[in-house]
């Protein structure tokens, strides 16, 4: 598995998906050797998708990005809320697998990220195809949006989420 990798960026480029602190130029994850994220399979606590040491680093970055969203992800979070698409419950900003993750279906093992223009650079393209890959590792199907899409598309990006949850 991956060591994890990231970039600096500023607000507003859409890299929530990214564990990023938006704003403060400086990414951050848990994705090294030494911590190997583990889903607890507690069926009474499916939401625990990290090791309470993982969450416990994590969780302040969580909120902030929650507090934060970029457009397109406020949008897209207005769309997908409150088992809006397919009675699917999404959580946003959660932490899987060592990532913080935009959205997240847990009991359908579906996460949705939203891009911004910071993964268009190959270096970035190199680590999200790596967190994608360790992602699906552990059962999770990841969809991809360009902010673009979501903004100026959003039933497209509904219709596509729906689809593939009745998968």
């Amino acid at each position: 598995q991956p060591a994890g990798l990231f970039l600096p960026f500023s607000r507003g480029e859409g890299v929530g998906g990214c564990g990023s602190l938006h704003g403060s130029g400086v990414g951050v994850g848990l994705a090294t050797q030494e911590e190997t994220p583990i889903i607890m399979t507690d069926e009474q606590h499916p939401q625990f998708t990290s090791s309470p040491d993982q969450w416990a680093k994590l969780k302040p970055l969580a909120r902030q990005m929650r507090h934060e969203p970029t457009r397109a992800e406020e949008m897209l979070w207005q769309r997908i809320r409150n088992r809006r698409i397919g009675g699917a419950k999404f959580r946003r900003q959660h932490a899987v697998e060592g990532f913080v993750v935009d959205f997240a279906c847990i009991e359908r093992r579906l996460i949705v990220e939203v891009d911004g223009d910071i993964h268009n650079l190959p270096d970035q393209q190199v680590y999200d195809q790596q967190r994608q890959t360790h992602l699906e590792s552990h059962g999770f199907r990841v969809l991809r949006f360009a902010n673009g899409d979501v903004l100026q598309s959003i039933e497209a990006v509904a219709e596509v989420i729906g689809e593939t949850l009745a998968q």
